[in-house]
């Protein structure tokens, strides 16, 4: 997990305590009465503790209060409850599966906005109202305390984390799931293309590349693929995890050309360069519309490989890949893959 999904966690963490303490160990009101200096009664969002001091407690009904706060403490009570099992579950799915659930934030907000408005309303609109202000005890004094405040900071941390998590997954979100076979999501804007100069087709590799497929055949299986060195290498599109395009070093003997990595399991990353034939789509092109066939072949077949930023722009927005700056940095990249 990257070093960003531990600080969404760490947030997600605290928030979830502060909660928990807002809940049930942070007291809300206590009572006091002016001639009983023995007992204190305290009041959260679950009922009333009545202490003798240094000695037991005992719990009783917010029954005993006149008003509506019992009411808005109950709502306040498991809406927080709710919005606190999202918040632990968005969490657990960040550690376990490095992903969230984004319907679950969207629905995590609505609770939240509820626990926030009901959390508000019960400890600084309404407050407990004791059924005798006045008795044999003498004056009851009603006093608030941190509660109500540790429990809206736990909720605006676990709003805030639930945020944050749901960018991170959309930065790094793939194509939907639910995206049919044959549907391609990446429609590049003609008009934006930039021109660049067609590169006749080689007829052999000028130069060894790592990962090179000699002929690569897409099909609704997987890739079958023969590498340059003439053995063969079929993955399943349940195997490939993401689409990179990058361009070469200017320099000799590389010149730029573009090639397209098929990431997927340790060992079966395949590489599309100028040279490689492609089985299903037309031959000739070896420039930057021939990488964008690719890349948008792939995501027909399998919706859920990734796609990188600078790839992303240059289906979405027509830019070229961009360039590797000598054979040092595309040592680097090839270290880089699975």
């Amino acid at each position: 997990m990257r070093s960003a999904g531990y600080r969404q966690v760490v947030l997600g963490v605290v928030a979830v305590g502060l909660m928990l303490a807002g809940l049930w160990w942070v007291d809300w009101f206590t009572f006091t009465a002016s001639l009983d200096k023995a007992h204190v009664a305290s009041i959260d969002l679950r009922g009333i503790h009545i202490c003798a001091v240094n000695g037991p407690c005992i719990d009783m009904s917010m029954q005993m209060l006149r008003g509506s706060y019992a009411t808005m403490a109950t709502i306040a009570f498991w809406t927080s409850i709710a919005f606190g099992i999202a918040v632990a579950f968005q969490l657990a799915m960040q550690v376990v599966a490095g992903q969230v659930l984004p319907q679950l934030s969207r629905i995590g907000y609505l609770v939240a906005f509820a626990a926030i408005a009901a959390t508000l309303t019960a400890a600084y609109v309404l407050g407990p109202e004791p059924e005798h202000a006045q008795g044999a005890n003498g004056t009851i004094t009603v006093a608030r305390h941190a509660g109500p405040l540790v429990l809206l900071a736990g909720l605006a941390l676990g709003a805030a984390a639930l945020i944050w998590l749901d960018r991170a997954a959309e930065a790094d979100a793939a194509p939907p799931a639910t995206a049919h076979v044959g549907e391609t999501r990446f429609v590049p804007r003609v008009s934006s293309l930039p021109v660049v100069p067609e590169v006749a087709p080689r007829v052999g590799p000028p130069f060894s590349l790592d990962h090179t497929a000699a002929t690569l055949d897409l099909s609704p299986a997987g890739l079958d693929a023969r590498l340059d060195g003439g053995s063969l290498c079929m993955v399943a599109w349940t195997d490939v995890v993401g689409v990179v395009a990058r361009r070469l070093p200017a320099a000799a003997p590389y010149e730029g050309a573009i090639f397209v990595d098929l990431i997927s399991k340790p060992g079966a990353t395949v590489r599309v360069v100028p040279w490689t034939k492609l089985v299903g789509l037309p031959p000739g092109d070896t420039g930057v519309d021939r990488a964008r066939a690719v890349i948008a072949a792939v995501i027909r077949c399998h919706p859920a490989a990734k796609l990188d930023a600078a790839t992303r722009a240059c289906i979405d927005d027509g830019q070229l890949p961009r360039q590797l700056a000598d054979a040092a940095e595309l040592a680097e990249h090839n270290r880089r893959l699975p």
